[in-house]
């Protein structure tokens, strides 16, 4: 299980380096966007202009509409076409290269509404949409997405204070990853409850609890196996041999003209830890050992 967990801890470090690439992309094409256009010092909205910033939407991945303004109004636009865009007196936070950014920003498109996110720098706005931000994780899990203003950290997305709790350990039961980008001002948390960890790992926790018991049944068969080796006679005589198990008994050898001694037979025995083993027993293993011939001694 611990295991399981650290592989989910894991992914959801992947989850926040995706989250955190994505979004690099995200401002590194607008970054480059408006000051490529900015650098051109074009002067109204001529053909010019206009085939400059058709060819900027067209190679751009996330930017959806483009503006050229000389004054406090928008005088043409690509991409979105007749849409009023409202923004705040003043941006929600000042990005890289003085770019000024609002958040949840209203289009208005045809017959309904729909928010994005403007940028704004010199002369040129840019529209992007806000999907991209909606799938930054492919868990289902709580998650926010900061940007790094100063000694300020704002809120962009995502699940309010989330990174805030998870740095200073409030979510400790739980299962959490947060970085910063090294490149770009943003910082990016994600915080899964042991619920959705389960959840998310049922079928790799039963596969999991299926090998750990079939892992178990074949260890206390193996065991069982040595332990049963381990008693058997013949290993006790093996390991006898070597621990220096056997010794020797004297029998005396008497005429029975004269009834006195006249000298001794040496008899074999063994005794280990587990008591004494028959002469019967460990002779025939000795001779198939160690090769000792095929007769019997007497015992």
């Amino acid at each position: 299980m611990f295991a399981l967990q650290n592989q989910f801890r894991k992914e959801l470090d992947q989850q926040v380096d995706q989250a955190l690439t994505k979004i690099q992309d995200v401002v590194k094409e607008a970054q480059v966007t408006l000051l490529y256009l900015n650098s051109l010092n074009v002067v109204g909205c001529g053909p010019i202009t206009l085939k400059e910033m058709q060819k900027t939407l067209f190679d751009s991945q996330y930017i959806k509409g483009i503006s050229f303004k000389e004054s406090a109004n928008s005088i043409c636009n690509v991409g979105i076409q007749n849409t009023r865009t409202t923004k705040k007196t003043s941006p929600d936070f000042i990005g890289p290269k003085k770019i000024s950014v609002w958040l949840n920003t209203p289009l208005s498109i045809f017959d309904f509404e729909k928010n994005a996110i403007t940028i704004e720098q010199d002369k040129f706005t840019a529209v992007i949409s806000e999907v991209f931000l909606k799938h930054l994780t492919a868990i289902d899990a709580s998650w926010e997405l900061i940007f790094l203003e100063k000694d300020t950290k704002r809120h962009i997305e995502g699940t309010p204070n989330l990174f805030k709790e998870v740095e200073l350990g409030r979510h400790a039961n739980d299962i959490n990853a947060l970085k910063c980008s090294d490149s770009i001002s943003y910082c990016f948390a994600i915080s899964s409850t042991k619920k959705l960890f389960y959840k998310t790992s049922s079928t790799m926790i039963f596969i999991w609890f299926i090998c750990s018991f079939l892992i178990f049944i074949i260890s206390f068969i193996l065991l069982l196996v040595f332990f049963e080796r381990y008693r058997s006679i013949e290993s006790r005589v093996i390991r006898g041999i070597r621990k220096n198990c056997f010794y020797c008994l004297y029998q005396p050898i008497v005429a029975l003209e004269s009834r006195k001694v006249v000298g001794c037979e040496v008899l074999a025995r063994f005794r280990d830890d587990k008591g004494e083993l028959s002469p019967a027993d460990f002779i025939p293993i000795i001779i198939k050992e160690e090769g000792l011939g095929t007769s019997r001694k007497r015992s």
